[in-house]
């Protein structure tokens, strides 16, 4: 599917899409629903066989041509999906699925919509097991765009069977696929999807909803790349302080009773005056502390001693305790300062595409030939077949003619 789009005086668009497919009979209708935004209806629709091949396969090959007219330049897709694949060596069979992105917006560096890249190929090629080659995909942008090319994904609706068979390499920015080696011969289905980026930054109008900006795309895919500034930022922890409880051991008041003692004593005529004995207080001097603990009194009962009359009485003793007080240290911990490289870092933004339209075929990988030496048994193109890329003048209602011509000594061509 390719399409290409103008501005009409009267503020309308002008759409033209056309399309290839390839059937085991020829077919002579076919259609596209609409996946997302507006996508009008058809002003003009035609389809007719250009070609087919009973090589390898029955196919028929048909183009389409669907004009439409819209009012707004508003994106929106086509999809056009149904079944089935011819038998192929990776899923036997299965759906397919074919999406086509169209982006109307006024491009700033042309003033006009955007026209999407143009491409064909045969439905069915053929290639030797043993024989590594390379097929240059046909990738022509109108615009001057970049075009790149990639398998499709599932969750766009971009494919059916939606596989990426081992023995071959897609060059995204090349458009060209490598066959290397495969152990299993058969048919192999590709379901591809062709992009195309502005070579600079663009801006795109649009009639109803704010403009936006286009990209080009980076050589290694369709991402830019965003190089962050490479900073050091220092860290600096603050002193941590682990404060320690302060801990005071009361000591409980000790009290010793002393029992009275009673001494008896024979009656003697010499009466005895009563002897007391005073004891001092005895005191420890304590020094200042935080948290005072009052101090512990041991009362001591009176000694009565009785001898008859005579009676001797010992005061009570207070000893003051010194209080015990254990005092833990506040504990403090610093951290040093620590600085932390921040270490560039990359990040990847998908570009967006202008537009997406598909490019599927099938591929049967043959068993093994005596020589891989174009003109044996791989036919070995000659003048004056264009070379790839060679750009041919074409004229509005006149015919193109493209002269193509190979030979292949052992093998035997057929067209």
């Amino acid at each position: 599917m390719t399409f290409n789009s103008r501005s009409n005086f009267d503020g309308s668009y002008k759409v033209e899409l056309r399309f290839k497919k390839a059937y085991h009979h020829c077919s002579s209708s076919d259609s596209w629903s609409c996946s997302s935004g507006y996508c009008s209806y058809d002003d003009s629709y035609e389809m007719d066989k250009i070609d087919s091949s009973a090589n390898g396969v029955n196919w028929c090959q048909s183009e389409g041509i669907i004009t439409r007219t819209f009012y707004t330049n508003d994106p929106f897709e086509l999809v056009n999906q149904n079944c089935c694949w011819i038998y192929n060596t990776v899923t036997m069979a299965g759906p397919w699925s074919l999406l086509t992105h169209i982006d109307l917006g006024m491009r700033s560096d042309t003033s006009e919509p955007n026209r999407s890249p143009i491409t064909t190929t045969l439905p069915f090629q053929r290639v030797p097991q043993n024989c590594p080659r390379t097929y240059n995909l046909l990738a022509f942008d109108p615009d001057g765009d970049h075009v790149r090319c990639r398998y499709g994904l599932a969750y766009n609706n971009e494919c059916g069977i939606c596989n990426q068979p081992a023995g071959f390499t897609l060059d995204q920015n090349e458009c060209s696929l490598s066959y290397d080696y495969t152990w299993l011969t058969g048919v192999y289905s590709f379901e591809l999807v062709l992009e195309d980026f502005p070579m600079n930054t663009i801006t795109l109008s649009y009639t109803d909803q704010p403009s936006v900006t286009r990209d080009p795309a980076s050589f290694n895919g369709a991402q830019r790349m965003v190089q962050s500034i490479g900073l050091t930022y220092k860290t600096t922890v603050l002193p941590t302080t682990i404060p320690a409880l302060l801990t005071t051991t009361p000591v409980p008041p000790t009290t010793t009773p002393v029992p009275p003692t009673t001494t008896p004593v024979p009656p003697t005529t010499t009466p005895v005056p009563p002897t007391t004995t005073p004891v001092p207080p005895t005191t420890t001097p304590v020094p200042p502390t935080t948290t005072p603990v009052p101090p512990t009194t041991t009362p001591v009962p009176p000694t009565t001693t009785t001898c008859g009359p005579c009676t001797t009485t010992v005061p009570p003793t207070t000893t003051p305790v010194p209080p015990s007080t254990t005092q833990v240290t506040h504990t403090t911990t610093t951290v040093p300062p620590t600085t932390t490289p921040v270490l560039p870092t990359t990040t990847t933004v998908p570009a967006v595409s202008l537009s997406k339209i598909p490019l599927q075929f099938s591929l049967q990988v043959d068993g093994h030939a005596p020589s891989c030496t174009e003109g044996a048994y791989i036919p070995k193109f000659l003048q004056p077949t264009p070379q790839h890329g060679e750009h041919l003048q074409a004229r509005v209602y006149e015919e193109l003619e493209i002269r193509i011509k190979a030979f292949a000594y052992i093998s035997r061509m057929t067209e």
